[in-house]
């Protein structure tokens, strides 16, 4: 069994003569990584698992200078802690980002049961997606942290969000956690579909051409704490279908609309507040069994 820590330990294997003997875990388990992993990331991926089932976006051969394009880099990276491996199935990955400015063209595809770790305001992906998602995640869970999204005002995102998480409710459930994520320039801020049971706190998503936060339809029980959306075209907020999702410190300022609430249930909002939106603060329908306190506007 693989273990999520570092220093695998030894499994007992097999030679041809049927001799047992300890072998390292990694060397051990090669030819099952092998078909999962191309000739030029195999080491990689063992250094991975030697290292706790981290991998490191600098060892597919991202640069993060803000000048090379790092897209196929941070992709190949994604895509060999995603592939249904045995060091996956036990309980995902992380990728992680150094400081630097990785350049991104085209969408970030990530499925199921990945974490994603920056350095705060220090890991810049610098956004030259113009039709689509910056990061695009689909399937069970998905953690992200540590980092700045930042749109090229040279090449404008026509459609998409910096982040965009979504699931099909019949098979999976996404379990979002979000944490310490500042967002600027993109179309809109971060979207999440078919959602239960996760947590969106520190993010910050400012100066966007649509919606700072899009959540639902088919949102339940989505903590959101200490986020905030300044300046956004459209809506700060537009929560439409959430059931017993709870709203904590969340703030809009200087958008159209601060919070738009459509088709909510349950859903609890506590020391929100929302200022200088251009035609309403606050702008709630069909909207049942909701509670507001402290709330100001």
């Amino acid at each position: 069994m693989i273990t999520n820590h570092a220093g695998l330990g030894k499994i007992p294997v097999s030679d041809a003569m049927g001799n047992i003997a300890l072998q390292d875990q990694a060397t051990a388990l090669a030819p099952t990584l092998a078909p999962y992993a191309t000739s030029s990331s195999l080491s990689s991926t063992l250094a991975s698992l030697r290292s706790g089932l981290e991998i490191n976006i600098k060892d597919y051969g991202a640069v993060g200078d803000g000048t090379n394009d790092d897209t196929y880099a941070i992709q190949s990276a994604i895509n060999a802690a995603t592939v249904g491996t045995v060091w996956h199935a036990a309980n995902g990955a992380s990728i992680r980002f150094p400081r630097g400015n990785f350049r991104v063209t085209s969408t970030l595809t990530i499925t199921n049961n990945i974490s994603i770790v920056g350095h705060g305001q220090g890991t810049v992906l610098q956004s030259e997606v113009q039709n689509g998602d910056v990061i695009y995640a689909f399937g069970d869970s998905f953690c992200m942290r540590d980092f700045n999204i930042n749109q090229s005002q040279v090449i404008l995102q026509n459609s998409g969000a910096a982040i965009h998480l979504d699931s099909d409710e019949n098979v999976h459930v996404m379990m979002p956690v979000l944490d310490n994520i500042y967002i600027s320039g993109t179309q809109d801020g971060v979207v999440i579909n078919h959602a239960i049971n996760g947590v969106v706190a520190n993010v910050k998503v400012s100066y966007v051409y649509g919606d700072g936060f899009r959540v639902g339809p088919v949102i339940n029980a989505v903590h959101f704490t200490a986020d905030y959306a300044r300046r956004c075209v459209s809506n700060g907020w537009n929560i439409l279908g959430s059931s017993y999702c709870k709203f904590t410190a969340t703030a809009s300022d200087s958008c159209n609309v601060g919070y738009f609430l459509n088709g909510c249930d349950g859903t609890t909002f506590s020391s929100c507040g929302t200022e200088l939106c251009t035609n309403f603060n606050w702008f709630i329908t069909n909207t049942i069994a909701s509670t507001f306190s402290s709330c100001i506007s």
